[in-house]
């Protein structure tokens, strides 16, 4: 039983480390140089970086959570799972980012 439970516990680490770890990457791979813009409206969440654009409409997000740093959707586009995340310092203040937590909460609830 001991064996089983060192695994439940290095599975749970790996839950917890790997999305972080995925994020950091994504932003040091050469690209966090490149300017990038969010949208929120009542349509949805627009992020274009370079070139591309890629938008998620509100009945396509399936959860929205917020922690002290970063407000984070995940969705499905297109067959697509979609994770945006946006960092709260971009905002230009705490009212901002209040607003977009309201407006989460109301249109992709909490995950629940």
């Amino acid at each position: 039983m001991g064996a089983w439970r060192r695994h439940k516990a290095k599975g749970l680490v790996v839950l917890l480390v790997l999305p972080r770890w995925a994020v950091a990457r994504g932003f040091r791979a050469g690209r966090a140089e490149e300017e990038k813009r969010a949208v929120v409206d009542g349509a949805g969440i627009e992020v274009s970086r370079g070139g591309e654009s890629q938008r998620i409409v509100w009945d396509e997000v399936r959860s929205y959570h917020e922690t002290p740093r970063l407000h984070v959707f995940t969705g499905r586009s297109r067959r697509r799972t979609c994770l945006v995340v946006l960092p709260k310092r971009l905002f230009t203040g705490p009212e901002e980012s209040d607003l977009l937590a309201a407006l989460a909460h109301a249109r992709a609830g909490d995950g629940a």
